[in-house]
């Protein structure tokens, strides 16, 4: 039991590790100009979509400047989903491979480590709603909480979360069909039951802020104010995101089908693999443990939960971010299959052979490839990132005890 415990444990301080050199880093400058200048969309014109998080910042401001402001949140909600994976992954800690294979996965956890561009990105609010929401229901079904418990869960905690999240990023709503599986997967009724149920129509309230976004997408003069508003702030020179307010759903879907003008042979090929290595591979892997008895699932329910994913494809659609999108994707995926129940007795048997191939595999799986932001301008798969990142990693503590502790040989790799 040591054992296992000692490796989770290591795989998350490496995790946490390797994301302090971003952290740091972001509280200097922007590692992306167009995210950073996407957060400071604020309501100085009046409403206006993704303006909530900027208008906390503008409100804010003069206590505390634009940079360490969103730096400090974002360290805060990056290392609060860190701590939510583990809680969640915990379960697992009888198979060690499928700790490892989860939480090293490029499209995972690991993500902004190899793609820090992707830091700062609004993102994290609907993957740790998903992550806080699995983690209340595996606790719930431990420890026997009553329906009564969950739907106050809903009422306090879930439901202002989602409201508060649609505001910050309309793109929260492809995503609220995955709350709805797992309240039916608590609820534990059938499915025409569950959606006469209070449980599910208290889901309805988040048409407010979805129409109130639809309603108010910007216009000329609002904009314009943003962007004079962004003129007097450090570090913000990139205005595509304001201008991109001005566009909607037709313009949205026109970009995702230009975007396909620039795909070559070899930039499709890309996209079919980060599909399969990313959201393809989570659901073999879970109906492999679900065939061998080790993950446990009504059957009912396995024929039924493909259905509440369907409204999230529909973000695809939506913006030409597909790595993004599959990242997101994949934390749904795989907070849903994390409140089921799993069988501690159960092993998984292979001859010796067949787990050389497996950790080979594993091995390969984490090492050497890559979930791109888009793949437009051709970015590429099969690309080693993780060893990229604790090349990074070494070459950063090399530099921090050469020069705060003690001198050390220079190697040519290390300059």
């Amino acid at each position: 039991m040591f054992k296992k415990k000692l490796i989770i444990n290591a795989i998350f301080i490496l995790i946490i590790i390797l994301y302090i050199p971003i952290i740091f880093q972001s509280f200097k400058e922007p590692l992306h100009s167009y995210a950073f200048t996407e957060l400071h969309i604020n309501y100085l014109g009046g409403f206006i979509r993704r303006g909530l998080l900027g208008e906390i910042s503008r409100l804010f401001s003069p206590l505390i400047n634009n940079i360490y402001f969103f730096a400090s949140i974002f360290g805060i909600l990056y290392f609060i989903h860190i701590i939510l994976f583990y809680k969640l992954i915990k379960k697992f800690e009888n198979f060690s491979l499928i700790i490892i294979f989860l939480c090293l996965s490029p499209s995972l956890l690991v993500f902004p480590i190899t793609h820090p561009e992707n830091y700062m990105r609004n993102d994290i609010f609907f993957i740790i709603a998903i992550l806080s929401h699995s983690l209340f229901i595996y606790r719930s079904s431990i420890n026997n909480v009553s329906l009564k418990n969950y739907s106050r869960f809903q009422k306090i905690y879930l439901i202002p979360f989602l409201f508060l999240n649609i505001l910050i990023h309309e793109a929260q709503i492809f995503f609220i069909s995955v709350h709805l599986l797992l309240s039916y997967t608590f609820v534990q009724k059938n499915l025409k039951e569950f959606f006469k149920s209070n449980f599910a129509k208290i889901y309805l309230v988040l048409l407010i802020p979805f129409i109130i976004v639809i309603l108010n997408p910007g216009n000329h003069a609002e904009i314009e104010e943003i962007k004079y508003y962004l003129s007097t702030l450090l570090h913000v020179n990139n205005l595509d995101p304001i201008n991109n307010l001005y566009g909607n759903i037709n313009l949205a879907l026109g970009l995702v089908l230009k975007s396909f003008y620039f795909y070559t042979y070899e930039t499709f090929l890309n996209l079919f693999a980060a599909i399969i290595l990313s959201i393809i591979s989570f659901i073999l892997l879970f109906h492999y443990l679900i065939d061998k008895k080790i993950v446990i699932i009504k059957n009912s329910l396995i024929k039924n939960y493909f259905i509440f994913f369907i409204p999230c494809l529909l973000i695809f659609v939506a913006g030409a971010d597909f790595g993004r999108w599959m990242n997101i994707l994949s934390f749904h995926l795989l907070a849903f299959y994390f409140i089921l129940n799993i069988d501690e007795n159960k092993k998984i048997a292979f001859n010796l052979r067949t787990w050389i191939l497996v950790y080979i595999c594993s091995f390969s799986y984490v090492f050497l490839w890559t979930l791109p932001e888009g793949f437009m301008w051709g970015q590429k798969v099969f690309h080693s990132s993780m060893f990229h990142s604790l090349y990074n990693l070494s070459l950063n503590t090399y530099h921090f005890i050469n020069l705060n502790i003690i001198e050390l040989p220079l190697n040519n790799f290390m300059k």
